[in-house]
């Protein structure tokens, strides 16, 4: 067994005095069933880090000054099985903040408490108090990234979104536990869809659910909030950040892929409200590309943007044109396309896509 993950379930919390933020970071876990340790400065919390070789989550507060900093104390942490979070809104709801915090290897940056208690639950699943070593039809595994285990296959299937979707690089070379095979894939992609309830049939795979045509179409949309500030998600494994979207599901409209994808990778719910163009881009092997760029408003200007991170995504946050050269960007569109919205470029109606055989739009 794993004796870092036996005993009970413990966390370290650093945080200067006891505002409410702290108050209820501490209902949250005690909620949880998990044990936290309280540290107002740096310097007492990498102590109480070094005596407690239990810990399974240790969550940071930004910090006021350089006595109660979180840098050092999550730098200080290089057990990489140990779950980090800092509690900011600050960090949470700035792009700039939010993207030090994951160079930083911060596995969540939240100032949700919902999002924190959905969290915290999913820890307590991964450690293994009096679970078996592999035998007969329960094998165990340990993490080939963080060496988190022994864990059983779903476990792990659910640990790598959570835990790893901020690792930069995307584990192309790193033979995957399960199956001790290198799969030529994204790790994570290939544990997502070969192993757990997928490979059991019990979800589909990505490839299930998308449309099993010769044109694989996707669906990009630029939010934009009232303020001018625009929705922006940090993509998985530090590859940028980019507009939210993605591919287009089997018996589903462009228009539904796009307000799906916007919920599952940023959090929000969204209107959309026109259309920014149409591409189509036929390839030397006879398939095709297509992409539609939607604008969009959230139907709730106050919901919170995602910050649990998953398979999806890491989070996302609210930002403004002139801090898209302060961040890594996935690739050109958010530079091509926020700042087109931004100085009142064309916008086409929705009534542009319709289903076959749709009446065309009345006369205004």
């Amino acid at each position: 067994l794993c004796d870092h993950m036996s005993g009970s379930k413990r966390g370290l919390l650093l945080s200067a005095g006891s505002d409410p933020d702290t108050a209820l970071v501490l209902q949250v876990a005690q909620r949880c069933g998990i044990e936290i340790t309280h540290r107002e400065t740096t310097a007492e919390a990498i102590q109480a880090y070094d005596r407690n070789p239990e810990i399974i989550v240790a969550i940071a507060k930004l910090g006021t000054s350089k006595e109660n900093a979180w840098g050092p104390f999550i730098d200080h942490i290089k057990d990489r099985r140990v779950f980090t979070v800092v509690y900011s809104h600050t960090a949470s709801h700035d792009a700039v903040t939010r993207q030090g915090c994951s160079e930083a290897g911060v596995r969540m940056v939240t100032a949700n408490p919902h999002h924190l208690a959905s969290a915290l639950g999913k820890l307590l699943p991964y450690i293994p108090q009096g679970l078996a070593p592999s035998s007969g039809s329960h094998p165990s595994y340990i993490c080939p990234l963080c060496g988190l285990g022994p864990v059983t296959e779903d476990q792990l299937w659910a640990h790598f979104p959570l835990y790893h979707v901020s690792d930069p690089g995307r584990h192309t070379k790193v033979k995957c536990s399960i199956c001790n095979k290198l799969p030529g894939m994204p790790l994570g992609v290939h544990v997502q869809n070969d192993h757990g309830p997928p490979a059991r049939g019990e979800m589909p795979t990505e490839d299930q659910m998308s449309l099993n045509e010769c044109t694989y179409t996707f669906c990009l949309v630029v939010v934009r909030r009232a303020d001018g500030r625009f929705l922006l998600v940090q993509e998985f494994c530090q590859v940028g950040w980019w507009l939210p979207g993605g591919r287009v599901n089997a018996k589903e409209t462009l228009t539904q892929a796009a307000i799906r994808e916007t919920k599952e990778e940023a959090g929000i719910d969204i209107r959309l409200t026109g259309i920014l163009r149409i591409e189509h881009s036929p390839r030397g092997d006879g398939s095709a590309r297509m992409r539609v760029f939607f604008l969009a408003e959230p139907v709730n200007e106050a919901q919170d943007p995602k910050t649990e991170p998953d398979y999806e995504s890491m989070g996302a946050s609210w930002v403004t044109v002139d801090q898209l050269q302060k961040l890594p960007l996935r690739s050109h569109e958010p530079t091509d396309w926020l700042p087109y919205v931004a100085r009142g470029g064309p916008v086409y109606p929705m009534d542009l896509l319709a289903h076959e055989g749709a009446p065309p739009p009345k006369n205004t």
